[in-house]
């Protein structure tokens, strides 16, 4: 009877202490910068370097093969310029990476005169872009459309706030 007590306990002990498996954490990063030459007039398209996952994994005590979800939640789009974003009709920031079709993530139409710095993007929700940001050479692809020509060169950069679920 004694014995059958100490296995009913173990029992009980083994399968009400699951072990925590996965990690979920919020991370805010700023990509690489692009370049747009001054006296550009109709368009930009030009891409700007992604974010190390990696980096990101280690400092939240996982891995990068241990990632199992990256959900966008938020994007502002900075810029140099004095303009700010003055000069812009509408951007649109995509997702590219080798191998992979481009995945527009995030867009802006409409933007007014003001000098508008952070320009908050529109974020299409709940897309999990882990695919993209584990490939080779993943970056952001910035495309606008412009109403008036620069005036100086500026430097773009996003900052993106992000969801990951990973192992531990």
């Amino acid at each position: 009877m004694k014995h059958l007590m100490i296995m009913a306990i173990a029992a009980l002990f083994f399968s009400s202490c699951d072990k925590v498996t996965n990690i979920n954490f919020s991370q805010t990063s700023t990509t690489g910068t692009a370049k747009i030459p001054a006296n550009t007039c109709t368009s930009v398209d030009q891409d700007c370097n992604g974010i190390d996952l990696s980096a990101v994994a280690s400092a939240n005590g996982t891995s990068l093969d241990l990632i199992q979800e990256v959900i966008i939640k938020t994007a502002t789009f900075n810029t140099t310029s004095s303009n700010n974003f003055k000069e812009f009709e509408s951007v649109e920031l995509s997702l590219t990476a080798d191998g992979k079709t481009p995945l527009v993530l995030m867009s802006k139409n409409g933007i007014s005169n003001l000098n508008q710095n952070p320009l908050y993007l529109d974020v299409t929700p709940n897309i999990n872009v882990l695919d993209y940001m584990k490939a080779p050479n993943w970056k952001i692809h910035v495309k606008g459309i412009l109403k008036d020509c620069t005036t100086a060169e500026q430097d773009v950069s996003a900052q993106l706030t992000y969801n990951v679920k990973a192992g531990l």
